[in-house]
């Protein structure tokens, strides 16, 4: 996947950076303590290489906004768009080719350090190709074929 752009809100010295793209080279400018590093180091909390990286703390918002802190509080996301085999290998997963509506994965990270993930995805019509397949033990399809309702956007936390 290719991250296309990005936001960092209520993080350190960037209280908003609005959105921004991220091209295969892309250049930060800006004064001394503006926040160029900040932006970097947000970034890296949404896939740290090391573990003690990965974090947001209460200590990383804003000072001058720390009367409206929250854990809830969107720190960083991020939006990239997956590459033609990573594409099919979703629709394969899926079972039903149709169940992914489009290539643009969001993340989300708040300061309880909770990722949320959204892509447009049609839950019921994966459900209902996994059920047609017979691939699911009948363990397994029970309570997707009591309970199936389309949510229309994939959510992981």
């Amino acid at each position: 996947m290719k991250l296309a752009r990005a936001r960092i809100t209520k993080y350190k010295s960037v209280v908003d950076s609005d959105w921004f793209t991220l091209e295969q080279i892309t250049c930060l400018v800006g004064k001394n303590e503006s926040g160029k590093t900040a932006i970097l180091e947000a970034l890296e909390k949404l896939n740290a290489a090391r573990g003690e990286r990965a974090n947001l703390a209460e200590t990383d918002f804003p000072r001058v906004l720390s009367d409206a802190y929250s854990e809830d509080e969107v720190a960083v996301e991020a939006v990239g768009t997956l590459d033609e085999n990573e594409l099919e290998e979703l629709r394969r997963l899926a079972g039903d080719p149709a169940a992914v509506k489009g290539r643009e994965v969001a993340v989300q990270k708040n300061y309880a350090n909770e990722l949320k993930w959204t892509m447009p995805f049609d839950w019921m019509a994966a459900t209902q190709a996994l059920l047609a397949s017979g691939s699911l033990s009948k363990e397994d399809a029970a309570p997707l074929e009591s309970g199936c309702s389309d949510r229309g956007a994939a959510r992981r936390s």
